[in-house]
């Protein structure tokens, strides 16, 4: 870890799952900034979210309803923490709903406006009272979850990790169906937290109602870091672009492989926003297997 204090890193923003209980409480205590962030966020969300944080139970802090909001005043107040230190990243990548902080982070959008369109899009969804799932599937190829996929409106490869790893999305049927059928063709398989068919085309009704709400795009501007498009592992450098990804990551497939290659490619140190590791676990599906290291060590604190 030492040798990657003076070295170009990129900052990685996780998705659901990576919060943990008590996230950020050396943030609150050394980073005064990062208290203010927390209040705008509550603000924001209308939910007590500094108690879920510290206090629990852990139980309500995996809900949606403060997972996503916490994981972005995290990341987001972590940034600000590293760049007060002088510590900017060579790039930002974002990992599923990590995506809205990611380019948050990459000067895309302000800090309100990524949090504004998180809770647009799940009051869209509890409107909507969809239901969903998702299936996480190891030791088979990718290639055969989209043959098996294929054809089935229900149903959805949404994410590839890796060659050996990814993950269906669908009907709560449809993932129920999968799981049966495919148990014993895979060497692991388990149900994801999800109460939503998360980047599959069964939330497209959510995109396009974002994509119709222009005020949410108001701020929008070119990422001033280069962000990596988690559709292609490109960067993204337009506006425009950054708008496709926000409006476009619930309802569209998503290859962290590609992102993975291109971090992998650059020889970049990895930081993580999650104390949890949760980056660092998943990467250890890439062939190359990089690491990954909580970012808030940069800052001389958080876990060893």
């Amino acid at each position: 870890m030492n040798g990657f204090i003076d070295r170009p890193f990129a900052f990685i923003v996780p998705g659901q799952m990576a919060e943990t209980l008590g996230m950020g409480r050396a943030l609150l205590e050394e980073f005064p900034p990062a208290s203010e962030m927390l209040e705008r966020t509550e603000a924001v969300w209308g939910a007590p979210l500094r108690r879920v944080l510290l206090e629990g139970p852990e139980e309500k802090l995996h809900e949606g309803d403060c997972s996503q909001p916490l994981l972005t005043w995290y990341a987001c107040a972590l940034a600000g923490a590293l760049r007060e230190r002088g510590r900017v990243p060579a790039a930002v990548a974002g990992y599923s709903v990590g995506v809205f902080a990611g380019l948050a982070v990459a000067g895309a959008l302000p800090f309100e406006d990524a949090l504004a369109i998180l809770k647009f899009n799940r009051e869209r969804i509890e409107e909507a009272r969809h239901r969903g799932g998702m299936l996480a599937v190891g030791g088979m190829e990718a290639g055969a979850g989209e043959e098996y996929a294929d054809g089935h409106d229900d149903l959805a490869v949404g994410v590839v990790n890796g060659p050996h790893s990814w993950t269906l999305t669908g009907t709560p049927e449809a993932i129920a169906r999968a799981e049966m059928d495919l148990r014993p063709r895979a060497l692991q398989m388990f149900r994801l937290p999800s109460a939503w068919a998360i980047h599959s085309p069964l939330l497209d009704f959510v995109s396009r109602a974002a994509w119709e709400e222009r005020g949410l795009w108001r701020s929008l501007r070119p990422p001033a870091l280069p962000f990596l498009s988690p559709f292609t592992g490109e960067p993204v450098s337009t506006a425009d672009e950054a708008e496709d990804l926000l409006g476009g990551i619930l309802s569209r497939p998503m290859r962290w492989d590609r992102v993975a290659d291109g971090l992998v490619e650059r020889g970049w140190p990895l930081a993580e926003a999650s104390e949890g590791g949760f980056i660092h676990k998943l990467l250890k599906f890439h062939p190359s297997r990089p690491p990954a290291f909580p970012a808030i060590r940069l800052l001389g604190a958080g876990p060893a």
